[in-house]
């Protein structure tokens, strides 16, 4: 499912349509010293390094599909230029800026 139409997939968030709209864009994190970037794009699609999938918002979740299906937490600050996302299940937290 794409992220464009998981709009009536919300489960009570009426946010959905606009918090995909803010993932669109170049994010970028630092891990180890290297600068690693996620790119969302608006047909529901990112890419993250080598890996390339889908994204959507289920359940108030980010999940992306590529090589493997992961969901994080998710939230938004500073005007929307910085991400939060934490791995389900774990306390793994990665902020992300907007290039």
């Amino acid at each position: 499912m794409s992220a464009a139409s998981n709009e009536s997939d919300n489960q009570g968030n009426t946010d959905v349509s606009d918090d995909l709209l803010k993932f669109v864009g170049t994010w970028q994190y630092e891990l180890e010293s290297d600068l690693l970037k996620y790119t969302f794009f608006s047909d529901g699609t990112y890419l993250h390094e080598s890996t390339n999938g889908t994204y959507e918002i289920t359940g108030g979740k980010l999940v992306l599909h590529g090589q493997a299906t992961l969901s994080y937490d998710y939230s938004f600050y500073n005007n929307d230029n910085t991400l939060n996302i934490t791995l389900v299940g774990t306390d793994v937290t990665t902020v992300l800026t907007r290039e």
